[in-house]
């Protein structure tokens, strides 16, 4: 499963419902966050949430579990779920396993990161008010009719083009004007 065999630590499906998987390791047991991988072309992906016992973890499918069964091999990948960081992602979009998905090209230029990664010590934490750059765009998909819907401004439309007023604003906000 992408590794060579004699150092992969392989483990097999004892119980699975839904998206909680266990697993049974022979050798050594996973650390808490590892990714494990499974099935055909290891395209099941399994983050480890417990341990249950010496040899024995659950995970929750990353993936959907169409095709997994009790028994099937399973491979400890040995790392966490880790995503691309830095300012070539800026006005991307990724999914959960910071892979593409903009119909864009891998970022060639980035450094890949742990999603449980410590958070800096205190003293190295920025004490004044800046922008944070996160990169994340947001899609507004309120139920608000586009004629209704406020602006940034907090004004509905309908108010702004001199119409009566929206009812939903008005409950929402009694000092509207």
């Amino acid at each position: 499963m992408g590794r060579d065999a004699s150092a992969a630590n392989l483990g097999s499906v004892v119980a699975l419902r839904g998206s909680v998987v266990d697993v049974h390791f022979a050798q050594r047991l996973p650390p808490i966050h590892s990714v494990l991988r499974a099935g055909a072309d290891s395209q099941i992906v399994i983050e480890v949430v417990t341990q249950l016992n010496a040899r024995r973890v659950r995970g929750i499918a990353l993936t959907p579990t169409q095709g997994l069964a009790r028994g099937m091999s399973v491979e400890d990948t040995g790392s966490p779920l880790q995503v691309p960081v830095g300012k070539a992602i800026i006005s991307r979009m990724f999914n959960v396993f910071g892979r593409a998905i903009d119909r864009q090209p891998e970022p060639a230029e980035v450094e890949w990161r742990t999603i449980h990664r410590e958070p800096p010590p205190l003293s190295e934490r920025s004490a004044h008010s800046e922008i944070f750059l996160t990169g994340i765009t947001a899609i507004d998909s309120s139920p608000w009719s586009a004629v209704a819907r406020p602006d940034y401004s907090g004004v509905p439309a309908r108010k702004r083009a001199g119409g009566p007023r929206c009812g939903i604003w008005v409950r929402c906000h009694p000092r509207a004007p």
